[in-house]
């Protein structure tokens, strides 16, 4: 019987590649009789639809304006500040 733990690595490699026969079989199971783990299932598969659906939608149905090349560097900056400053580490390379 799978653990949470296994359940939840289970759970993120499904999106990536098809589980085996076992592994189906095994996180059916466990998610039938452990209730966080069902929930846990379910919102990852509501944020990969999400993440499917954003990236589908075409750039020309937007009806917000592009970010500007001022505003996307202030950002990043404000990102690698920020990282920098948690981590103690070098500047990120793009």
């Amino acid at each position: 019987m799978l653990n949470c733990k296994e359940v939840t690595r289970l759970v993120s490699e499904s999106f990536d590649r098809q589980l085996t026969l076992r592994e189906r079989f095994g996180l059916r199971l466990h998610t039938m009789m452990c209730g966080t783990c069902h929930l846990f299932r379910q919102l990852q598969e509501r944020i990969y639809e999400a993440i499917i659906l954003c990236g589908r939608r075409d750039s020309s149905e937007s009806t917000e304006p592009p970010l500007p090349d001022e505003a996307r560097t202030r950002i990043d900056s404000a990102v690698q500040t920020a990282i920098t400053n948690r981590s103690g580490t070098r500047k990120l390379d793009h």
